[in-house]
């Protein structure tokens, strides 16, 4: 794919205790979606109660990381330090399932005829500088 070894980049990522599960999951090369324990709805982004009926009864399941692409983005340009190197970088929102969407990188060549909406891709990890990892999806 494209996206050069994430080894040397830094992400800022400085977790909510609404969202520790996730990257917990993250580190173990697992992705976790919250999910209502009263109405079964699972959920994105965290947070500390249910976007349907409003418990706090929340858990944290594993989630197969399959989906599609709604919609992508070719940066070629980008505020982030930690990415100008990368550009063009591509990123996505991922429709998993459930009504669940979720904006990652996306390691698919940065061309429009490549990147496209509607493929099937599937969550990964790949690990950074600091001992961390992001999910990143690829195409399956």
């Amino acid at each position: 794919m494209t996206l050069p070894d994430l080894q040397t980049v830094e992400f800022p990522i400085s977790p909510s205790p609404d969202a520790q599960p996730f990257w917990d999951g993250v580190e173990r090369g697992q992705l976790v979606i919250p999910s209502c324990i009263r109405c079964d709805t699972p959920f994105w982004y965290p947070r500390n109660l249910c976007p349907t009926c409003g418990s706090r009864d929340i858990e944290w399941n594993p989630h197969h990381g399959s989906g599609t692409v709604h919609a992508f983005c070719i940066h070629h340009h980008t505020s982030l330090p930690h990415l100008r190197e990368f550009v063009p970088f591509v990123t996505a929102l991922v429709d998993l399932g459930d009504g669940i969407r979720m904006m990652g990188l996306l390691d698919i060549e940065p061309d429009p005829t490549a990147a496209r909406c509607d493929i099937a891709v599937h969550a990964t990890f790949r690990r950074c500088a600091g001992f961390q990892q992001i999910p990143v999806f690829v195409p399956s």
